[in-house]
């Protein structure tokens, strides 16, 4: 009986063993990748003198950093440039574009796919870094159909299953973007993806709403994918999530009743 469990006992620490490997080197390796893939839903009643920038018609667009950092503090310091980065999802796959500083873009917006899994692959390495990311389901932010021009607006996203979110103000005449809480960096990416977001009051300021006028709201929810489920990456600094937005139209003037 004593012979049957010395091999199973092996078999045991060696099964152990292999976990244990994998999460140091998790924790040591220096690659560290932060970033978003966010489909936008196909916008309602958006009419012909709205003006939505490409990035957010219906589609899907990555935006991904790079980094070999081992801390926190160089993340910005130390973009890694010329990397073969991919998309797949929804049976096709796509090579991200070097943004520069460390970024990897889609190219264009990506129509026809609303996912619900994508991957992102880094392929220049070998092992290749695997970036698994669901897209949440869609859910509505509740922004009304008309503002007060001048007065904060606060919206309740605790009910959506998500981690955090992304809001974009655009004026709807021209597209520009009036007001963003959207990240432009991977040190402001990982401080929103790791941060813990009050989803119970997120707050559009009341400087974003002009009188007499017209805006489209971009409400973007986040589901991060755990850390667990990166590969080949540091997996305590590194970290993904995938991203569903909906476009809604409000206005400052008075609508008839």
């Amino acid at each position: 009986m004593r012979a049957l469990l010395i091999p199973i006992a092996l078999l045991g620490g060696c099964d152990l063993f292999n976990k244990a490997a994998d999460a140091i080197n998790g924790v040591i390796d220096p690659v560290v990748a932060v970033g978003v893939i966010a489909v936008v839903d196909t916008p309602q009643a958006i009419s012909d003198r709205i003006t939505l920038p490409e990035e957010y018609q219906a589609g899907v667009s990555a935006e991904m950093f790079l980094a070999d950092a081992r801390n926190v503090s160089d993340l910005a310091n130390a973009p890694i440039a010329g990397a073969d980065v991919t998309m797949a999802g929804c049976g096709d796959t796509v090579t991200l574009a070097d943004g520069g500083n460390g970024s990897y873009l889609t190219a264009a917006q990506l129509p026809g796919c609303a996912g619900p899994t994508f991957t992102v692959r880094r392929a220049d390495v070998d092992p290749n870094s695997v970036l698994p990311v669901t897209i949440p389901a869609e859910q509505d932010a509740g922004i009304p159909a008309q503002v007060d021009a001048g007065a904060d607006l606060t919206l309740d996203l605790s009910k959506a299953d998500w981690s955090g979110a992304v809001i974009v103000v655009l004026d709807a005449t021209d597209g520009s973007v009036v007001w963003t809480s959207k990240p432009t960096d991977i040190t402001g990416w990982y401080q929103l993806l790791k941060g813990q977001m009050d989803l119970s009051a997120v707050t559009i300021p009341g400087a974003s709403f002009a009188a007499n006028a017209e805006y489209a709201v971009v409400v973007t929810g986040l589901q991060r994918t755990k850390g667990a489920d990166l590969e080949e990456v540091n997996t305590v600094l590194s970290t993904v999530a995938g991203g569903r937005g909906a476009v809604y139209l409000t206005t400052t003037r008075t609508l008839p009743k």
